[in-house]
């Protein structure tokens, strides 16, 4: 058996009603996952959280993140064959975080709808905020500097962009 595989083959058992659908570890075989999904995993998680926070109660937040980035590794193999996975990446988990949530901010696009909440809600940097979202600096730039909304927020973190 490949090492990149599951080890245990015993069935997991099925949740039980009070756990809302959440196994423990006990209940779940070992998977190893790829190396680079673990990377992508340890490089995004704490902005995609933060980005979630934003949108949802801190609970939800943590559930939502978990669920994507599972569907995420679900479909790894599809997003890593893009031309540019980190876009897809960010896609996907956006438009499941956005689902029966309220905006944040107004955008004439979910790409400008990104690019505000980052740079002016959250406080990143544009160049931080491109490779999140996997665009262009000058992109980033552009979609923050059109926007329209009721008053342009000013950036709250400490970093420049």
């Amino acid at each position: 058996m490949p090492a990149d595989t599951v080890h245990d083959t015993k069935p997991s058992r099925r949740p039980r009603p009070e756990t809302d659908g959440d196994f423990s570890d006990e209940q779940l075989p070992p998977v190893t996952l790829p190396l680079a999904f673990q990377a992508f995993h340890h490089l995004h998680y704490e902005r995609y959280l933060e980005y979630a926070r934003a949108h949802l109660p801190e609970t939800k937040a943590i559930r939502a993140v978990r669920e994507a980035f599972g569907c995420l590794a679900t479909h790894w193999p599809y997003i890593v064959s893009r031309l540019n996975p980190t876009s897809c990446a960010w896609s996907w988990f956006t438009t499941r975080i956005r689902i029966g949530s309220c905006p944040v901010v107004t955008a004439v696009c979910p790409s400008q709808y990104d690019a505000v909440l980052l740079h002016y809600v959250l406080g990143h940097p544009i160049k931080e905020a491109a490779a999140l979202m996997g665009e262009h600096p000058s992109r980033v730039r552009y979609l923050t500097s059109r926007y329209q909304g009721p008053s342009r927020p000013r950036p709250t973190g400490l970093k420049n962009g």
